[in-house]
């Protein structure tokens, strides 16, 4: 039987994703993947690192909720390259699904990725999904990128619409997902590392923050910023939606 792969990177939410969303809305069954980069692991030096932490607690979580749709999220402790040559093995893939990435690494690593698919007669479709805006959809009037923030910010609140605020129902399609037994998250050990005690802070918007960011961002006795960079750094919570909140709130915020 042919699947889809969603391959989750920085996106780590099953809600309001847009490459979730079109896997699942394809004629294959979704199989979740996610890649424990050891390209990535292997560069880091402290081995209670908090972001594998908090990405394996995630994980877990998302997997919990894959198990109540009948599914589960398969993980593979490699480099991208031969994580997906077993994955070609595991399953007749049709095609991958991802939100694009924009760091130099992701770049590369995707390109690879892309091109081993192509090989194997794979479909590879990406989708924008951490950010509102693209480079290139923010310009200057002769397209040239702009080199200064507070024009960039302005032009950048202009543009933006309802439309690209717009959430995907990602989960209204959840019986799309690939039937899987219940299955747990490799250790923390296997994937060589050890619990951290630093305190992630929780995924919580806390809207009055945002409604006085303008007055207290810059103040460090008081808590006036949401401390939610984390959660928009790995995708745990949807850029659209604090967006939304805070074009309602404090456009403040939104710069």
């Amino acid at each position: 039987m042919k699947v889809s792969v969603c391959w989750f990177r920085r996106d780590l939410r099953l809600e309001d994703n847009a490459a979730l969303y079109h896997a699942l809305k394809s004629e294959h069954p979704v199989v979740p993947v996610f890649i424990f980069d050891t390209n990535i692991l292997d560069e880091l030096e402290e081995k209670s690192d908090a972001r594998v932490q908090f990405i394996h607690d995630v994980l877990s979580d998302m997997n919990e909720q894959l198990h109540e749709y009948g599914s589960a999220m398969q993980v593979y402790h490699d480099t991208p390259i031969k994580a997906f040559r077993q994955i070609v093995k595991d399953y007749e893939v049709a095609t991958v699904y991802t939100n694009r990435d924009y760091e130099p690494y992701a770049t590369q690593r995707d390109q690879e990725i892309e091109a081993f698919l192509k090989k194997e007669e794979i479909g590879f479709k990406t989708f924008k999904d951490q950010v509102i805006f693209e480079k290139e959809e923010v310009v200057k009037d002769n397209k040239e990128p702009y080199t200064v923030y507070t024009p960039f910010s302005k032009k950048w609140l202009s543009e933006l619409k309802d439309f690209h605020l717009k959430a995907y129902p990602t989960l209204k399609y959840k019986k799309n997902f690939h039937a899987a037994k219940s299955s747990r998250i490799p250790a923390l050990s296997t994937l060589g590392f050890k619990p951290s005690e630093v305190r992630i802070p929780p995924r919580v918007v806390h809207k009055d923050i945002i409604k006085t960011y303008d007055r207290t961002r810059d103040t460090p006795s008081i808590e006036g910023t949401t401390r939610l960079g984390i959660h928009l750094r790995f995708g745990t919570l949807s850029v659209r939606k604090l967006a939304t909140i805070a074009k309602e709130l404090n456009g403040t915020y939104l710069k």
